[in-house]
């Protein structure tokens, strides 16, 4: 299983990441990220990228309605924050919900595009731990890589972040 998160965490980099030159490599061991998403993929009606230094901001609008933002940082120590903005959902206080919800985004994602089948393993892997996990709490998936669930609720939507972090 821990050869299977690396693997993953290795792809979702490939997909999100650049290489640029040898001796830049040497200083950032992932390169500069890369857009994932683009208005190619069937499900995305608009997608917009843009890199700051090392971070990039993705703001995506899934044909469904969805919107979506990923924020991809961390040199050496890679992390992607995925932030959904749903219509309002419910209040809800068990975490277990909001897993589940954070799940049902990741598996949407890879159903998306075959080119982000690789979200699937990340929706399993917050499946099996759904019970144990915590609101706002870095859960340890494999030694060194963690998933983060959060909600942030207005008076008319919802915001469910994910973050997929390495050390």
């Amino acid at each position: 299983m821990r050869n299977v998160v690396i693997f993953l965490f290795c792809v979702i980099l490939s997909v999100g990441c650049g290489n640029e030159s040898a001796e830049t490599e040497e200083k950032c061991r992932f390169g500069t990220p890369v857009a994932v998403f683009s208005e190619e993929m069937k499900a995305v009606e608009s997608a917009n990228f843009r890199l700051d230094g090392r971070t990039s901001i993705e703001n995506v609008l899934f044909k469904n309605r969805i919107k979506m933002e990923l924020v991809q940082s961390g040199c050496n120590a890679p992390k992607q924050e995925f932030s959904f903005t749903l219509p309002k959902v419910q209040p809800e206080d068990d975490s277990t919900f909001w897993m589940l919800q954070a799940e049902g985004l990741l598996r949407f994602l890879a159903n998306s595009d075959p080119r982000l089948v690789q979200f699937g393993e990340w929706a399993n892997m917050i499946q099996q731990k759904a019970a144990a996990m915590k609101l706002g709490d870095a859960a340890e998936v494999q030694p060194g890589y963690f998933i983060t669930v959060d909600k942030i609720e207005s008076s008319d939507e919802t915001v469910i972040r994910i973050i997929l972090a390495g050390v």
